[in-house]
């Protein structure tokens, strides 16, 4: 039997019938002309500037393979490794990245259709997405944001379709796509908590009942074991990690009071701001879709009150865009979800998210530029320190994680052994071999700790030629020679690893 759900309500373009096919057909043309142009212009400058400082950690870290990692589980890091490996080329390193991206456009025209939309409405939700300051930003890198907002967007448009359909066979799919999600972070862990709460309090209650839901789940779960008894044995360390992003979120965005206006800013202007309020208010509105607008606010709360960063919310923008995007009416939503305001929103998305400015200029706007510059220099005035160390075993040792990875993906080519670092992610992989006496310690003076387990620390070299980079990190940066070392590296390394390197002050 089917159900109608408000068949005459003002708020549908088209009726919504549950456990039918009645649904408004794809706008199948302009939606892939949308993804394809964005594929396209996030391709064509892709290569403009070098590989982003995380970026590098990420291809490092896949060199140590694992079942998980300080800061994330295995899935981004072992797959910048490989396709770093095939060929140093940042396009197929971001290709990843780039069909996220495609994916969202898409599936926020499919969300829009679940929700009733017609064709004009799947159109702009895909323009909108396309458009989106903080969903370009995400395709601009490799990142583990970028997979998740795609896997986060995928699970939304499989629990739409089936609030539609009624199709268990939609949610075994979606906690399938959960398990590949916990594979690259476990955020989405609190998207599922809060859609289940939503679902309590406003139904489908159903959904609970659904024995592929549960099924699903468990196999979901049993995918997180190996990773969590990874963090178990090490002393669960992104729970520190958690703690370290908060400061961070706190002393770079404004913490909680910058949170919400960072959010709507991102989503774009004009029209990702417009359709995301309403869309919200939309899905709360409707009965079928309540627990959607229920869900979405609840996480936007969680990480509110966690201090979590402003980009976590982007897998929540398709879905929103997409409720937005329905039955909009009226000259104001012309103007502002037309031409005239998705054209000035890819105004001012593209040059905020990718590498199309000259690098000077793109780096006083687009902070991925800034950490994306003279890494290969870097490593080069490493590599002519390293050749003139001296004879015997030299390891090299980076203040940073961001250095550390420079070092690994550029190192081996100019003969470089791997690179060590107590910073975050790298402190993990361990410390130079026991019978390392003499290190090239690359970034800020090294801590004092350190520096008292050599006989003689003196800089012998200094990368100052990229005016565009962060000062002490691509830019301005020291190399030391470290020679004489008598200490012990096991316990020296578990007293100066440290998860905040900014923090960090070399005494």
């Amino acid at each position: 039997m089917t159900e109608q759900v408000s068949a005459a309500a003002p708020h549908y373009e088209a009726p919504l019938v549950i456990g039918t096919e009645a649904t408004p057909p794809i706008a199948w043309r302009p939606v892939l002309i949308t993804a394809a142009v964005v594929a396209a212009v996030i391709t064509a400058v892709s290569w403009r500037v070098g590989a982003y400082s995380n970026e590098l950690y990420f291809i490092g870290a896949g060199g140590h393979p694992a079942w998980g990692y300080v800061d994330q589980p295995p899935l981004t890091p072992v797959l910048a490794h490989g396709l770093w490996s095939v060929a140093h080329s940042l396009v197929l390193l971001r290709l990843p990245a780039t069909l996220c991206m495609v994916a969202m456009v898409v599936l926020s025209a499919l969300t829009a259709r679940e929700l009733g939309g017609e064709r004009r409405a799947q159109t702009v939700a895909a323009l909108t997405t396309a458009t989106s300051i903080l969903l370009l930003s995400l395709s601009a890198t490799l990142a583990t944001t970028a997979i998740d907002s795609a896997l986060w967007a995928t699970v939304l448009w499989l629990v739409a379709r089936w609030n539609r359909l009624r199709q268990d066979r939609l949610l075994l799919v979606a906690t399938l796509v959960t398990a590949v999600a916990l594979e690259n972070k476990y955020l989405i862990v609190s998207l599922w908590a809060v859609l289940i709460v939503a679902v309590l309090v406003s139904g489908p209650r159903e959904l609970l009942r659904r024995p592929l839901l549960w099924v699903g789940g468990a196999v979901a779960s049993l995918s997180a074991v190996p990773g969590l008894l990874w963090q178990a044995s090490h002393g669960w360390p992104q729970i520190e990690m958690t703690s370290v992003i908060a400061a961070e979120a706190q002393r770079d965005a404004g913490g909680r009071l910058g949170f919400l206006p960072l959010v709507l800013f991102y989503a774009g202007i004009p029209v990702g701001v417009a359709l995301a309020v309403r869309g919200v208010v939309r899905l709360w509105r409707i009965p079928a879709h309540r627990f959607l607008g229920i869900t979405v606010g609840g996480v936007v709360l969680a990480f509110l009150i966690a201090d979590g960063r402003h980009t976590y919310t982007g897998g929540l923008l398709p879905l929103l865009f997409a409720a937005g995007s329905i039955n909009l009416r009226g000259r104001v939503w012309r103007v502002v979800a037309g031409a005239p305001g998705l054209i000035l929103a890819a105004l001012i998305a593209v040059p905020l998210s990718l590498s199309v400015l000259p690098v000077s200029t793109g780096a006083q706007v687009n902070i991925l530029t800034r950490g994306s510059t003279g890494w290969p220099e870097l490593v080069d005035t490493v590599a002519a320190a390293y050749r003139s160390a001296g004879p015997g075993p030299v390891a090299l040792v980076a203040d940073t994680y961001r250095q550390a990875g420079a070092l690994d993906a550029y190192g081996e080519s100019r003969g470089l052994p791997k690179a060590s670092s107590p910073d975050r992610g790298y402190s993990a992989f361990g410390p130079p071999a026991d019978e390392v006496t003499t290190v090239l310690w690359v970034g800020d003076r090294p801590p004092a700790e350190f520096r008292a387990a050599f006989a003689e620390v003196r800089e012998v070299a200094r990368f100052d030629d990229n005016p565009d980079g962060y000062l002490g990190i691509n830019s301005d940066v020291p190399v030391w020679l470290c020679t004489g070392f008598h200490d012990d590296w096991q316990q020296l390394w578990p007293r100066i690893k440290h998860y905040d390197s900014r923090d960090r002050v070399a005494a």
